[in-house]
C-alpha cells in the first residue's frame, strides 16, 4: 500500500497471512474432531496411550498455526521525504525506526551466494544497513527494489518525489 503527500510517500509492507483468528478457530475444531474421536474410542477399547498422543498432536499443530499468526503480523513502513528515508519496523514483538539521510542512502538487492537463497533488500548509508521486506516473495522483493531504487535515487542524486 502507497500514500502520496506532498511532504513524503510511504510505503506499507506488511506479511501475508492466510488465515484470521476466527479462521484459526475454526480450523482447529475441524481439525480436533477427528483425533479426539478416535482418542476416546481407544480409550474405551482399552488403548488408552492412544489419547494424549492425540493431544499432543493437537498441541503441535495449535503451535505451528500460532506461530503462524504471529509472524503475520510483522509490518514495516517506509517513508521517503526530501531529506531522509525513515523505515519502521514491527517485528512481532520488537519494534524499531531507522533514519538515513536520502541524499546519501542507496538501496540494494542483493544476492545470496548460494542460489537457493532469497536475495535481500536493504537501504544502505553510512556503514548501517537496514533490511525490508524479508517477509515478501522474491517477486514483491524485486519490484519493490524497482520502485524504492527509483524514489531514492542513487547516491548524490536525490530526484524529485513527484
Amino acid at each position: 500500500m502507497e500514500w502520496h503527500d506532498q511532504r513524503f510517500i510511504r510505503i506499507e509492507l506488511c506479511a501475508h497471512n492466510s488465515l484470521n483468528k476466527k479462521g484459526i478457530l475454526l480450523f482447529m475444531v475441524t481439525v480436533s474432531a477427528g483425533p479426539f474421536v478416535a482418542g476416546v474410542f481407544c480409550l474405551f477399547q482399552g488403548c488408552w496411550p492412544v489419547l494424549p498422543f492425540a493431544g499432543l498432536e493437537l498441541l503441535l499443530v495449535w503451535l505451528a498455526l500460532r506461530a503462524s499468526l504471529k509472524r503475520g503480523e510483522q509490518r514495516q513502513s517506509i517513508s521517503i521525504s526530501q531529506d531522509f528515508v525513515t523505515i519502521s519496523s514491527q517485528l512481532s514483538v520488537s519494534q524499531a525506526k531507522t533514519r538515513f539521510p536520502r541524499h546519501w542512502t542507496r538501496v540494494k538487492l542483493c544476492g545470496s551466494r548460494f542460489g537457493y537463497y532469497p536475495t535481500r533488500l536493504v537501504f544502505e548509508s553510512s556503514g548501517r544497513v537496514c533490511e525490508v521486506g524479508h517477509f515478501l516473495t522474491e517477486q514483491e522483493r524485486r519490484a519493490l527494489a524497482l520502485r524504492l531504487q527509483r524514489l531514492v535515487g542513487n547516491m548524490n542524486d536525490s530526484p524529485a518525489l513527484y
